[in-house]
């Protein structure tokens, strides 16, 4: 946590990053439905919270993806 910004690192297998680093709006799209069809995280973000998604390369720690969550992003009304 920094701030308001909840920073969640997490690694995937060098496969699954190639397919995440070629298809960046596919990434986004089914991240942003799992975080906006959360009540939790609904919750979290109708209060300021941003959440931060940080992927990176196993073993290499490579970036990959970096996604970030705002009420905005949810359509949620503040």
């Amino acid at each position: 946590v920094e701030g308001n910004q909840l920073i969640n690192h997490l690694s995937v297998r060098a496969s699954h990053a190639e397919r995440m680093r070629s298809n960046p709006d596919s990434v986004r799209s089914q991240l942003g439905d799992s975080v906006c069809s959360n009540t939790g995280y609904r919750q979290l973000l109708a209060r300021g919270a941003i959440l931060t998604y940080s992927f990176t390369e196993y073993k290499t720690n490579q970036p990959v993806a970096t996604e970030r969550f705002d009420a905005g992003s949810c359509r949620i009304q503040g």
